[in-house]
Parts: C-alpha cells; sequence; structure tokens
C-alpha cells in the first residue's frame, strides 16, 4: 500500500500475513511509482529507525516476523 503526502513523501505499508513465517519483502522504487535520482530517507513510522539510501540503490529489503506490518515513510534528501 501506497499513499503519497502533502510535503512530496510516501508512506509505504509493508505486511506479512503469514502466522508462523518471517518473511522478507523487496520494495523496489521503480515498482512503487517512488522516483530515486536522489538520496532517500526511509523512516521507520512505529519505531523511528531511520535509513539513509544512496541514489543508486533501486530497493530496500524490509524483514518482518510473523502476523507483523510495518508503516515506512520515504522522502528524498
Amino acid at each position: 500500500m501506497l499513499a503519497d503526502e502533502a510535503d512530496g513523501g510516501w508512506v509505504v505499508a509493508v505486511f506479512n500475513f503469514d502466522s508462523e513465517h518471517e518473511a522478507r519483502k523487496r520494495l523496489t522504487w521503480n515498482r512503487l511509482g517512488i522516483p530515486s535520482p536522489s538520496p532517500l530517507q526511509v523512516t521507520d513510522i512505529w519505531d523511528g529507525l531511520e535509513v539513509e539510501l544512496q541514489p543508486d540503490a533501486e530497493f530496500l529489503d524490509v524483514q518482518l516476523s510473523p502476523c507483523e506490518a510495518k508503516l515506512l515513510r520515504v522522502r528524498q534528501l
């Protein structure tokens, strides 16, 4: 799930519906429609963890526990 923010950022929700197994989800900016010509900052809204990605980063891998969801805010730097 993807939503545009008023300030030009995006909010991405990532889900693992499996109740028994961890999951790794690969978020590709191109597939999400997020341009990545500049560095990106990704913030986990719930735990505050921040990651900065360089312009050549085409994706972000997100590790999820069973039945876990993450809400990520993506902004261009």
